[in-house]
């Protein structure tokens, strides 16, 4: 995210824009500028990702009130040295001058031209077939899947590109097929290979070729290689230092005014930047006058009350009536019963002989409703063990005993939670805490150069391949309360992935959770994480599934990775989708009958898989945010 944009200008609302506007101009927006209704138009596909970058930054209440902090603080810089450069001379002798500094951080940006080999794994379909010069040439709309982009430390210019370099990269088209950011790139400095993760901009590929194309139903798979030219924004910040001169106090001039006999004051102060204001004003507190007291005396009291009283029994049965419930109902009845004549007859002298009897009845009435809700009420009070509140959990540990298996402990959570439908389920899952430790130390041999080469899938059904017999006791946990509660195959995944969306969310990250990242998103999430909303640590910085079932802790991808194995082991048809565009991943499932409405989807196999949220409540399948929703930004990590 680049805070230097005018996020509300792009998305052409106001700075004091609801919600509500916000989402309904980017969606105009969206659609005005979409790729697809701009064909080979890269100005309003730049257009379309600013639009959906600024949503992303201001449709998040807790990025968009870092984002204002941020430019509230700039145009009061801004306006305070305008202010000083226009006053300085008027003030320059003024002894209420001070001379102060100040530091803030400028954030730079320098352009790094790269020339390398991409080869790029793709899966299409052919749009157009035509015959020319006896051959057949196919052109296809591809979506990359896998990309690998091959530079040598001679092809990095980090000053000043070459001539040669320039004309051939000012003589190559475009590349406008989507590529998710960021791109993989393997170094190649003096025979050694270093693999790093990079935002690759305005990518030019020279003489594209496909090669390798195998054809399954109706879509092509092959790889793309060719020679890439692009450049590296490289970010650095510099800290300034400036001095200012700065005003403090009053000048001296007070002003006073009376309005409806009241005697109102205000003075004149220096602004920090020399200028000058009026305080607001203010109320002159006036003297107080003496009473006059009169010479006639009012009869008082002549004795103090005791410090008893007769009416002590009436303490007493409201106590007992706070001890006992009951009693205070039957006390309200019996005082009624001796004040509702005499508030009869008061009622009647007030408001006639003629309308006595129907004050009587009314007041009757309602003494008697009154009466009547507070029984019924105190009939159905709840007991003291029954749940006040959903979506709680509590967790607890075990050890188990067994003469012929070593000691070991159970991890069991408790959740209970609420579904879409307002249905209320509770379930029981838990993992050895053997299982828990062998996953873990699987997980952290995981070779990193083996992620680079083939990517998070890999690592995903390493996983898998680990955790296979933990996750057996929850997969069974989910079949009983699907049975127990009568659920259909629908029903069943939908309670699954409720339960799931109803835990709450944490950030797993590889390294600490107090450090800095290279992600605006995870620094402001951690910027704004309390307590417990952190998992630091985390290799690839997602959990096993038996890592995910010990702690309850994982985002997006640890969420989608968990699902995928227990559906999987269902015998549900699911796919594990992933996003570099969005920085997001979710799981699809394919059902024999479409869910409602417009669902989105993705077909694969003569099959229809459904995208499903994880991460928020009250999502179905098909149903994400809006966005989110571009299914050409979705890649397909793992299917069965």
């Amino acid at each position: 995210m680049d805070y230097k944009k005018d996020y509300y200008r792009i998305l052409e609302v106001p700075e004091q824009a609801t919600p509500e506007e916000l989402r309904a101009s980017y969606r105009r927006l969206a659609k005005r500028y979409h790729p697809d209704k701009n064909p080979g138009n890269p100005d309003a596909e730049d257009h379309f990702k600013d639009i959906n970058e600024a949503y992303e930054m201001l449709g998040d209440p807790t990025s968009r009130a870092v984002y204002d902090s941020y430019r509230t603080r700039q145009k009061k810089e801004e306006a305070s040295q305008d202010s000083l450069n226009t006053k300085k001379a008027t003030h320059a002798r003024n002894p209420h001058q001070e001379t102060k500094t100040r530091t803030y951080t400028v954030i730079h940006e320098r352009k790094i031209y790269v020339q390398g080999v991409i080869e790029a794994k793709f899966q299409g379909m052919p749009d157009l077939v035509e015959h020319y010069a006896g051959q057949w040439e196919t052109c296809f709309t591809i979506t990359p899947t896998e990309i690998l982009v091959t530079i040598s430390a001679p092809d990095i210019y980090a000053k000043e590109a070459p001539d040669e370099y320039q004309r051939m990269y000012s003589g190559t088209d475009i590349f406008t097929t989507p590529i998710g950011q960021p791109v993989c790139c393997k170094i190649v400095t003096a025979g050694k290979e270093t693999y790093y993760q990079l935002d690759l901009y305005d990518i030019r590929i020279k003489d594209p070729r496909l090669d390798g194309i195998t054809k399954h139903e109706q879509y092509s798979f092959g790889t793309l290689r060719g020679e890439l030219f692009a450049y590296v924004l490289h970010r650095y910040e510099e800290e300034v230092t400036e001095t200012y001169t700065a005003c403090v106090g009053t000048t001296g001039r007070v002003e006073t005014k009376t309005e409806g006999g009241q005697v109102f004051t205000r003075e004149e102060q220096y602004t920090e930047n020399c200028d000058t204001r009026w305080t607001e004003w203010r109320r002159v507190p006036q003297k107080s006058r003496p009473y006059a007291y009169s010479s006639k005396t009012t009869p008082v009291y002549t004795t103090p009350a005791p410090l008893y009283s007769d009416w002590w029994w009436l303490l007493l049965l409201l106590v007992a009536g706070l001890i006992w419930p009951p009693l205070f109902a039957i006390i309200l009845i019996l005082a009624g019963i001796l004040l509702l004549p005499l508030l009869l007859v008061w009622m009647t002298e007030k408001a006639g002989k003629g309308f006595h009897w129907v004050l009587a009845f009314l007041l009757g009435a309602v003494f008697l409703l009154t009466i009547g809700a507070m029984l019924q009420q105190q009939t159905h009070r709840p007991s003291a063990g029954a749940h006040t509140r959903l979506d709680n959990i509590r967790s607890k540990k075990e050890p188990i005993q067994h003469p012929d298996m070593p000691a070991d402990t159970l991890i069991t959570h408790t959740l209970r939670w609420q579904d879409r439908n307002d249905s209320v389920y509770t379930i029981q899952l838990s993992v050895r805490s053997s299982q828990w430790h062998q996953s873990a130390r699987a997980h952290r041999q995981m070779n990193e150069q083996q992620y680079a080469s083939l990517g998070i899938g890999g690592v995903y059904s390493q996983m898998l391949a680990t955790d296979q017999d933990a996750i057996k006791p929850a997969v069974l946990a989910f079949g009983a309360l699907a049975k127990a509660k009568k659920l259909n195959r629908s029903q069943t995944a939908s309670m699954i992935l409720s339960c799931i969306q109803s835990i709450p969310y944490a950030l797993v990250v590889d390294r600490s959770c107090s450090d800095s990242y290279n992600d605006t998103y995870i620094n402001q999430y951690l910027a704004t994480c309390k307590t417990d909303c952190c998992k630091g640590y985390s290799k690839f910085g997602v959990q096993s599934p038996a890592e995910f079932l010990a702690d309850l802790k994982g985002d997006c991808d640890t969420r989608a990775l968990f699902l995928y194995s227990v559906l999987g082991e269902l015998g549900y048809p699911v796919a594990l989708m992933t996003s570099n565009y969005y920085k997001h991943a979710v799981i699809a499932v394919a059902f024999d009958k479409p869910p409602p409405g417009n669902a989105v989807g993705i077909s694969i196999d003569k099959k229809s898989y459904y995208l499903w949220e994880t991460t928020s409540k009250k999502f179905g399948p098909g149903e994400l945010p809006a966005s989110l929703s571009n299914i050409h930004y979705w890649n397909i990590t793992l299917i069965q």
